[in-house]
């Protein structure tokens, strides 16, 4: 279990929710009208040119060199166009000076920058205006040290085998949309932060991140993705019913932490290794064909009213409590063997049979009938 870290995995409180909200408001208003430079190639071409710092430029272009933007002029696309690294670095004057890298207007305008690294601004992509047509796309890009790496403020972004590295907040969707594929998020404060945002994940990693994933009044869905050595996995307050599954939680504080929603989630064949805490749930989940191996607690759920989760087919072996569920749950067809602990105490169950248990602390079953495991 991760150890280190500025954070403590607890729920965030409601007035730290509220600060948020407000930061974002306040980024929001920061984002408007591009820098005044002057543009040495600011005509739209079919072949690509080289662009500098304070260049304002459309279509294909590229970087000829590494560039170094100390005054904070990154490069803005007056219409749709596409910006080549070419394996060079964009870096800023720093995330804590106003300086955006690349920036648009996705009201009309669709961009996509690929290959190279982005480094040293307060945000590094941002799309401008109101919502249109337009898209963003990253693709093969590093995006390292910035405040924020990504803002999807009101448009879709997608984004393809990237790296976000010591970022604040490596992609922050609000009433956006985010696409995001093998990408991996390492070492940030935060990887993803969604608001009012559709969001989809796939094979993508996160690891020794403080938030891999924070989800506020948005609908998540995240497979075949990797959780490990972060202080939270993924935290979601409102998420509108997250489905996660096929993906591996390994190392965490705390794996999974639903707090609050109205639709239940539901986490299908994922496994839970190592991690202080599997799933803690105050709100309701569906747990269906999951693996709890070596967990500080597999599954816990405290007595809240309204919440009730459902436990099916899974197995939870050598953790120390196996399921410590208070709240009313339906348990059908789980496995418990050899927790230190608990096997499955879910005192307020309702009991749909086949559950099995054996080498846990006695007694190995409360609130539903284990038969022993042959």
């Amino acid at each position: 279990m991760r150890t280190t870290g500025t954070g403590t995995g607890t729920a965030p409180r409601t007035a730290t929710r509220s600060a948020r909200l407000l930061a974002v408001c306040g980024a929001l208003a920061a984002v408007v009208a591009a820098p005044g430079a002057a543009s040495a190639t600011g005509h739209a071409s079919t072949a690509a040119v080289p662009v500098g710092c304070g260049s304002q430029v459309s279509g294909a272009a590229y970087l000829a060199d590494d560039l170094v933007c100390a005054d904070g002029q990154g490069i803005t696309f007056t219409a749709s166009g596409t910006l080549d690294l070419r394996g060079h670095t964009l870096t800023g004057p720093g995330r804590d000076v106003e300086g955006r890298g690349v920036q648009f207007d996705a009201s009309t305008s669709t961009v996509t920058v690929v290959g190279g690294t982005v480094r040293g601004w307060r945000s590094a992509f941002t799309a401008t205006g109101d919502p249109g047509t337009g898209t963003g796309t990253l693709r093969d890009v590093v995006v390292e040290d910035n405040g924020t790496g990504v803002g999807a403020y009101f448009h879709p972004w997608t984004v393809v085998g990237s790296h976000f590295v010591g970022n604040e907040t490596a992609v922050h969707g609000f009433y956006g949309a985010l696409t995001i594929d093998r990408t991996r998020f390492s070492g940030n404060d935060t990887g993803i932060a969604i608001a009012t945002t559709r969001t989809v994940v796939t094979r993508s990693q996160f690891d020794g991140n403080r938030y891999g994933l924070y989800c506020s009044e948005a609908i998540l869905e995240v497979r075949r993705s990797t959780f490990r050595d972060n202080e939270t996995g993924i935290e979601h307050w409102w998420c509108g019913g997250a489905q996660v599954s096929g993906s591996t939680f390994d190392g965490n504080d705390v794996a999974y932490r639903p707090t609050y929603q109205s639709i239940a989630d539901v986490l299908t064949g994922n496994t839970f290794t190592g991690n202080g805490t599997g799933v803690e749930a105050t709100t309701s989940v569906a747990l269906v064909r999951n693996t709890f191996t070596r967990n500080g607690t597999g599954v816990r759920a405290p007595d809240v009213p309204g919440v009730e989760l459902h436990l099916e087919r899974n197995l939870f072996t050598r953790n120390v409590d196996a399921v410590h569920v208070e709240t009313p749950a339906t348990v059908q067809g789980n496995v418990a063997l050899r927790n230190t602990g608990r096997g499955l105490h879910v005192p307020l169950a309702t009991d749909l049979g086949g559950n099995v248990a054996r080498g846990n602390l006695e007694p190995q079953c409360v609130g539903v009938v284990c038969t022993p495991y042959r």
